[in-house]
Formats: C-alpha cells, sequence, structure tokens
C-alpha cells in the first residue's frame, strides 16, 4: 500500500504530469465553449451558411499552419536541446514566418478576388477582408502558442487561450441576444485573433533583438536547415491532410451538405482534444529524453492511450442522442459521419507517441513519407467514393488512410528501435 503511495506521490510532482494536467484543463474548457459557439452556429445560421463559415475557417486554419511549414517542430526540438539559443532560434522563426506571412497578405489584397473566382467561390469575395485578418492574426497566434508550448508554461498558454474562447463566445452570444446572428456579422470573429497578438508585441522585439545580436552558430544553423527542410514538406502535406476531408468536399458537395458534415467534425472536438493535449506535452518532453531510452517511454505512453482509446469507443451509440437534441433533426446525416470521424480520431491516438518518438529521434522524413501516403490514399479515395456514394465516404476514407497511415509509422518504429538497441 505504501508503494502505490510513494507512486502516486511521484507522479503528481512530475512536471509532465502538472503540465498534462494544465493543457487537458485548458482544452476540455475550449471544447466545452466551441462546442456552445458551434451549438448557436449550426443552428442559427443553418446548413448552407454554415457550410460557408466552415470553409472560410478551414481556409483560414489550412493556410496558416502551411505557412508554419514546420518551423512550430523545429523550434521547440533545438530551443529544447540548447536552451540558451532559445530566443534567437524564435527570433529566426518569427522573422521568417513575418516575411512570408506580408508575402502571402500581399498577393491576397490584389488577387484574392481573382483566386476566388478562379476556384468558382465569387460568393466569398465579400469576405475576403475577414480571411485575411483571420490568416494574420491565427498565424502570429502560433508563434506565441508554440514559445508557451517551448518554455513549458503551459499555465500562461491555458489562460490566454481560454480567454481568447471566453471572448469568441461572448461575442456570438452578443450576437444571438441583439438578434445579429447572421454570416455577415458572424464574420467578425476571424478578427480576435489579430487583438491577442498585439500582448505578444513586446515578446516579439526580444526574439527579434537575440537573433541580431546573440547570432546562431554556422553548426547549430546548418543542423536546423538540414531538419527543416524535411519539416518543410510536412508542413505542406500536414497542412493538406488536416482538412483535405472538408477541403474536398466544398468542391464535390453542396454548402449544406458541407454543413452538415463541418457539424460532425465539430462534434468530434470533444474527443480530438485529447491526443491534441498529449501532443503538446509530449513532443517537449520527449526532446529532452536520452535518444536511447525515448523508445521505452514511447511504449510506455502507449499503453494507457491504447486502453483509453477502447474506452472512448463509448461514445459512438451516443451520438444518436446529442445530434438531434444539439443541432436539430436537419442535422441528423451527421449521426454516422461522427461515429465513423470517432473511429478515424482514435486511431491517430493510438499512434501518435509512435509518431512524435520518430521526430525525436531526428528521423522527420520517415513522417513524410507516411503522411504523403496518406494523402495519395485520401484524395484517390474521395474522388472516387464522393461523387458516387456521398459525402459519408469523406470520413470513411479518413479511417482507411489513417490505419494504414499508422501501420507504417509502426513498422518504422520497430526497425529503429532495433537498430539502437
Amino acid at each position: 500500500m505504501q508503494k502505490i503511495r510513494n507512486y502516486i506521490q511521484e507522479i503528481t510532482k512530475s512536471r509532465f504530469v502538472k503540465n498534462l494536467g494544465i493543457t487537458f484543463f485548458e482544452n476540455i474548457t475550449i471544447k466545452i465553449f466551441g462546442f456552445f459557439i458551434t451549438l448557436i452556429l449550426v443552428r442559427n445560421l443553418g446548413p448552407e451558411h454554415y457550410g460557408i463559415y466552415s470553409f472560410i475557417l478551414v481556409n483560414v486554419i489550412v493556410l496558416s499552419t502551411l505557412i508554419d511549414f514546420g518551423m512550430e517542430n523545429t523550434a521547440i526540438r533545438f530551443s529544447n536541446k540548447d536552451k540558451s539559443t532559445q530566443n534567437s532560434i524564435f527570433g529566426l522563426y518569427f522573422l521568417t514566418k513575418l516575411a512570408v506571412l506580408l508575402i502571402c497578405v500581399f498577393i491576397l489584397i490584389f488577387w484574392g478576388k481573382n483566386i476566388l473566382v478562379g476556384l468558382h467561390k465569387p460568393e466569398l469575395i465579400k469576405y475576403l477582408p475577414f480571411f485575411i485578418l483571420g490568416f494574420l492574426g491565427e498565424s502570429l497566434f502560433f508563434v506565441n502558442d508554440t514559445y508557451l508550448q517551448s518554455v513549458q508554461q503551459f499555465k500562461l498558454r491555458a489562460i490566454i487561450n481560454i480567454t481568447r474562447y471566453i471572448t469568441l463566445f461572448s461575442f456570438v452570444v452578443f450576437l444571438v441576444l441583439n438578434k445579429l446572428l447572421f454570416l455577415k456579422y458572424v464574420a467578425f470573429v476571424f478578427i480576435i485573433p489579430v487583438i491577442f497578438i498585439l500582448f505578444f508585441i513586446p515578446r516579439y522585439l526580444i526574439f527579434i533583438k537575440s537573433f541580431f545580436k546573440q547570432k546562431l552558430s554556422k553548426n547549430l544553423f546548418g543542423e536546423i536547415l538540414k531538419y527543416e527542410k524535411w519539416m518543410i514538406a510536412l508542413a505542406v502535406v500536414g497542412a493538406a491532410l488536416s482538412r483535405v476531408d472538408i477541403y474536398m468536399l466544398s468542391f464535390l458537395v453542396n454548402y449544406a451538405q458541407l454543413g452538415i458534415y463541418s457539424a460532425a467534425y465539430n462534434l468530434i472536438s470533444i474527443v480530438a482534444f485529447i491526443p491534441y493535449s498529449l501532443g503538446k506535452v509530449m513532443f517537449p518532453k520527449m526532446s529532452e529524453t536520452p535518444l536511447k531510452e525515448v523508445f521505452g517511454l514511447t511504449l510506455r505512453i502507449t499503453k494507457p492511450i491504447l486502453l483509453m482509446s477502447v474506452l472512448l469507443l463509448l461514445f459512438i451509440p451516443i451520438f444518436h442522442f446529442i445530434v438531434p437534441i444539439s443541432f436539430g433533426h436537419k442535422y441528423d446525416g451527421s449521426i454516422i459521419i461522427a461515429q465513423i470521424l470517432l473511429i478515424a480520431t482514435l486511431i491517430s491516438f493510438v499512434f501518435l507517441p509512435v509518431e512524435t518518438s520518430i521526430y525525436v529521434i531526428g528521423k522527420p522524413k520517415y513522417v513524410l513519407l507516411c503522411r504523403q501516403i496518406q494523402l495519395i490514399i485520401l484524395i484517390v479515395l474521395n474522388i472516387l467514393t464522393i461523387p458516387r456514394f456521398g459525402m459519408i465516404w469523406g470520413a470513411v476514407n479518413l479511417v482507411i488512410a489513417r490505419f494504414v497511415h499508422g501501420m507504417i509509422l509502426l513498422y518504422i518504429f520497430y526497425r529503429e528501435k532495433e537498430a539502437y538497441e
């Protein structure tokens, strides 16, 4: 009995466990607010307008992730290996991202209308200013989030992110109370991230000052570039994978069907925050772990994740009750999609420690290969199945592609484990 008590005390004192607890609390709180925001928008906008809103949101997220070029991963990995270079590395990260961001904003301002017409989406032209501001805000907010994750200031990170979602929720409630919940006013939510990045400007200045004052050594800079060349390719594939089902559906089905699928996608966020939270805490922790110990740590983490995933499958029958009560019967098509997307989410959850370990041992090229295969499978299957069998196959194909991706990762993991042993 005393051994159990000692074990519990040891766990509770662990920095990893504390950070994980904070991150879980943060994401549970965010998902609660996010769920109610989705609930209000879904019920009031209707499938078609909610589909348009989802399409704009998806493109903001995808483009923001894309122009990060995987620098988040690189910054965390190298700044945790040598804490003295942390601000300099983030200076390099910030300046590179800012340069790319300004180029993208310039293109969107002067050629954004032409791009939307070329994509046969002229109805979105009036929302272009909101898209640009949302893209700008999300992109820079990503730098803030990454820095706080790297220095493991998860409490401050939680406060900022929760406050952001409370602000979003308050704005949506304001629209409801004033009977202004129309898409043209809802679009103003994309401006909110811009407000939050203003508070981080002093930190940006510290990054820039450190970068020019404490220059990175040629060897370290070379290592960063060598690692980053794989992360750039991974970022492109990762951005595509993050929302490829919804993005392809936007061209293969109408906005109403896209709204139904998006409602199911957002409903899954009740569960999806778990792998997200774990990944945010696990990567900096693994980056500090000696390489020979990474494989053992990965297996230890995977066992409870596997058990948790089995338990989370119990949510599958519950969607029959959640969807009609939450969204109304016009979204009944979301039920089966949510059930399938839950399985896809849990597959990614189970293989998350394996994928993280491959990053940590410095082999991102293998993750890139696996994600490329996953993306090709998704695109091919979506083109072959969605027009013929309907939007439900966007979810089915996601399950197939993620399972194949995970099994290849597992094979690579054990091959690398044998090599280190």
